[in-house]
C-alpha cells in the first residue's frame, strides 16, 4: 500500500479469486514419418516439428501421397509368353508385305505380260506363242483376284517371286534361240506362285488363329478361372504411408497436430529416422501422442529399435503416451509365419508400459478407391505384362509392340533413368475396360488400404477428448473408413488379447454385425497394474499433472509461507471442482472425489523450508471404464 500524505479517498483492490489452472491440451499428437515435400514457403521443415490442423494444410506444406509399387506375379508366364512370341512371329510374316505395293507389283506385271505377248508375237513360233501368253495372263488375273478376296489383308512376302517369275521370262524371250524356250518352264513357276497364294497363306493364318485360341485359353484362367494363378505383391522399393495414415487420422476426428517430417520419398524410413524425429520433440510441450506410422514397414530388428525409442521418449517426457502397432498386425495370430502378438509381447519389453498401449487386428480401410489406381502402380515389366494380357483379353486381333519412351517421369516426379517404360497412356486406356485389369486394380487397392490402426486411434483420442473428455475411455467407438478389420476376432480369441499373464494387454478391433468395425479395448501395455491398466486413467493422470504443473510455474520463488500455501490449495481444489463436475473424477460429493494437502507438519518438515521446497499432495479419485457388466438374474417368488 502507498504511504498516504495527502487527505483524501483511497481505493483499494484485493483478489478475490486466487490464479487459475489453465486445462492444457490432451489430444495433440505428433507423427513421424517421410513426405513428398518439407517446405513453409522457402524455410525447410525437415526435422521440425510443425503444427497442423487439417488435411489441407498437411498438403499445403508436406505434398501429397505417394506412388506406391506393386509386382503383378502369373503362374503361367512363362507359357503365355512362350506363345505370344509364336504369334508375334507369325504376325511377322503376315504383316512382312506392304499390301499396296504388292498390288502395284501385280498391276506392273499385267503391263509387262502385256509386253512379253507383243514380244513373243513377232517371233511367232507356231503353236507355241499362244499358249505362254496364256498362262502368264491367268497367272496375274488369278493374282490379283485372290488379293480382292482376301480384302487386302496381309499377303506373305513370297508374293515378291511373282516378279522373279516374270524377270525369268523375260530373259528367256530375249534369247535368240526362241526354240529353246519351253512352256512348262513358265507353266510350272506359275504353278507354284498360285499354290503359295492359294494354300501357304490360308495355312498362315490358321495356324495364327490356333495360337491366338491358345493364348486367349491361358488369358481366360488368369482373369475368370481362378485367381490363384495370379498375384499382386509388394515390390522391393520404397514404400512411405505416412500421407495414409494422415487421412486416417483427420477422418477419426483429427485435429491440431505436428508432423515430423525425416525425409521425402526417396528414401525409405529407418530407425534412425525416428530418433532424429525425436530428438526435437522433446522441445515440444504441447504434444500428448506419439504416432510412428511407417516403423511397419521396416525390417522386425529394425521395428523393435523405433518401439523402444518410441517408448523411452514418452518415459522421459511424461507427458505423453505412445500409440504402437503391432508388426504384421494384418495376420492372423496362427499364421505360419508365426504369432505377430506373440512376438510383439516378447519384444516390447517390460518398462513404460504404463505410457503406450497397442491395437490387434490392423484394418481394411477405403482411403484410396480403385479409380485412383493406374498402371503406374505396377513395375514397368508388370505394366508390359498386364498390357499384353489386356490386349487379349478384349480380343486384339495381333498383339500390339509397347511403345516405349527413355527416362519417363512417374507421377511421384522421380526420373527412371535406367528403365524403358510402356506406353502408360494405352495401359490406362485399357484398364478402363478390361475385367483383368479390375481385378488388378482392385487387388492393389486393397494392399494400399491394408493399413495400421494407430493413426485412426488418435483421430478417436482426439474426438473423445473433445466431446466427452480425456477421462472416457476411446473405446466402443466406430472407426471411420475402416472396411473391416484383417482378422476377424471372437470373444475367445479376445480373451488372450486382453488378460496377460505378463500384462501386455492389445485392445482389439473387432467387427460387429450392424455396427460396423470397433474399438474394443481400452488398456495400456501395463494390462496388470492397478494404478494404469487403463489408457484413460494414464492420459487423465496427464492431464491434471501438466495442468497444475504449468499453473504453479507462477508459484516459483514466492515465500514459502502458509499464504502462498493456501493460495495453491485454494488454486488446485478450484481446478479439480471443474472435472468433477465435468464427470472426470470419481465421487459423490467433492471430498471423495480429490483432496489436496498442503502445509508445515502435513507435506513438509521445517528442514524442507530451509530447502526451498513447497510440497503439494493432490488426491484423485480417477474414474475407471466399466469393462465388465454383469448382470444377476434370479427368480423370486410369486407376490401375488
Amino acid at each position: 500500500m502507498e504511504t498516504m500524505k495527502t487527505p483524501g479517498v483511497y481505493i483499494v483492490e484485493k483478489s478475490a479469486f486466487p490464479n487459475s489452472v489453465v486445462p492444457v491440451a490432451t489430444a495433440v499428437p505428433a507423427f513421424i514419418g517421410h513426405t513428398q515435400i518439407a517446405m513453409n514457403g522457402t524455410k525447410s521443415l525437415l526435422n521440425v516439428p510443425f503444427r497442423i490442423t487439417s488435411m489441407l494444410e498437411y498438403n499445403k506444406y508436406f505434398g501429397g501421397g505417394p506412388q506406391p509399387e506393386y509386382l503383378l506375379s502369373v503362374e503361367n508366364q512363362k507359357d503365355i509368353e512362350g506363345a505370344i512370341e509364336k504369334l508375334e512371329k507369325k504376325d511377322n510374316e503376315l504383316e512382312n508385305v506392304d499390301i499396296t505395293k504388292a498390288i502395284n507389283t501385280i498391276q506392273n506385271l499385267q503391263e509387262e505380260a502385256n509386253n512379253l505377248i507383243s514380244a513373243l508375237e513377232e517371233k511367232k513360233p507356231e503353236g507355241e506363242t499362244t499358249v505362254i501368253a496364256d498362262r502368264i495372263i491367268a497367272t496375274v488375273v488369278i493374282l490379283e483376284d485372290d488379293v480382292k478376296t482376301l480384302e487386302y489383308d496381309n499377303i506373305p512376302s513370297d508374293v515378291a517371286n511373282i516378279k522373279t517369275v516374270a524377270d525369268n521370262v523375260k530373259e528367256l524371250i530375249s534369247q535368240p534361240d526362241v526354240a529353246k524356250l519351253k512352256a512348262n518352264d513358265i507353266i510350272i513357276t506359275s504353278k507354284d506362285i498360285q499354290v503359295k497364294i492359294n494354300n501357304i497363306v490360308p495355312k498362315l493364318k490358321n495356324e495364327r488363329k490356333q495360337l491366338v485360341e491358345a493364348v486367349n485359353t491361358e488369358i481366360k484362367k488368369l482373369y475368370s478361372v481362378s485367381e490363384s494363378l495370379w498375384s499382386i505383391s509388394e515390390a522391393p522399393t520404397i514404400l512411405n504411408t505416412l500421407y495414409y495414415n494422415i487421412v486416417l487420422f483427420f477422418a477419426n476426428g483429427g485435429g491440431a497436430c505436428y508432423i515430423v517430417s525425416v525425409g521425402d520419398y526417396s528414401e525409405a524410413f529407418t530407425s534412425e529416422d525416428c530418433e532424429a524425429g525425436l530428438t526435437p520433440l522433446t522441445k515440444e510441450m504441447e504434444p500428448t501422442m506419439l504416432i510412428i506410422p511407417e516403423a511397419v514397414n521396416l525390417s522386425f530388428e529394425e521395428w523393435k529399435k523405433t518401439m523402444e525409442y518410441a517408448l523411452g521418449h514418452c518415459d522421459t517426457m511424461k507427458n505423453r503416451v505412445a500409440i504402437l502397432d503391432i508388426f504384421e498386425g494384418y495376420k492372423p495370430q496362427n499364421d505360419p509365419s508365426g504369432d505377430v502378438v506373440k512376438n510383439f509381447r516378447e519384444n516390447i519389453g517390460s518398462i513404460s508400459l504404463d505410457y503406450a498401449a497397442a491395437y490387434y487386428p490392423w484394418i481394411n480401410a477405403s482411403v484410396v478407391s480403385e479409380s485412383d489406381i493406374d498402371t503406374f502402380n505396377l513395375t514397368t515389366e508388370s505394366a508390359k505384362l498386364l498390357l499384353t494380357i489386356m490386349q487379349y483379353e478384349l480380343g486384339y486381333k495381333s498383339i500390339k509392340k509397347i511403345e516405349q519412351t527413355d527416362n519417363k517421369e512417374n507421377a511421384t516426379g522421380v526420373e527412371k533413368a535406367d528403365e524403358v517404360e510402356p506406353d502408360y497412356k494405352l495401359l490406362n486406356t485399357l484398364l478402363q475396360s478390361s475385367p483383368f485389369g479390375a481385378l488388378v486394380r482392385k487387388e492393389i487397392c486393397k494392399k494400399i488400404n491394408r493399413l495400421p490402426v494407430a493413426a485412426a486411434m488418435a483421430g478417436i483420442y482426439t474426438k473423445t477428448d473433445n466431446t466427452r473428455g480425456v477421462w472416457k475411455a476411446p473405446a466402443n467407438v466406430s472407426i471411420n473408413k475402416a472396411v473391416s478389420p484383417t482378422v476377424n476376432l471372437t470373444n475367445n480369441a479376445q480373451e488372450d488379447l486382453n488378460v496377460d499373464i505378463y500384462g501386455r494387454s492389445i485392445n482389439a478391433i473387432r467387427y460387429f454385425k450392424g455396427e460396423g468395425v470397433k474399438v474394443w479395448g481400452a488398456r495400456t501395455l501395463d494390462g496388470n497394474s492397478g494404478d494404469w491398466r487403463y489408457i484413460n486413467v494414464r492420459r487423465t493422470m496427464i492431464f491434471l499433472e501438466e495442468s497444475i504443473k504449468n499453473a504453479a510455474r507462477a508459484y516459483v520463488f514466492e515465500p514459502n509461507v502458509a499464504s502462498t500455501w493456501l493460495n495453491m490449495k485454494a488454486m488446485i481444489e478450484n481446478f479439480l471442482l471443474g472435472v468433477w463436475k465435468q464427470g472426470g473424477l470419481a465421487g459423490a460429493s467433492p471430498e471423495d472425489a480429490y483432496s489436496v494437502h498442503v502445509g508445515l507438519g502435513d507435506t513438509m518438515t521445517p528442514e524442507d523450508i530451509l530447502e526451498g521446497i513447497l510440497r503439494i499432495t493432490v488426491l484423485v479419485a480417477i474414474s475407471h471404464p466399466a469393462e465388465f457388466i454383469e448382470i444377476t438374474f434370479q427368480q423370486q417368488m410369486q407376490k401375488s
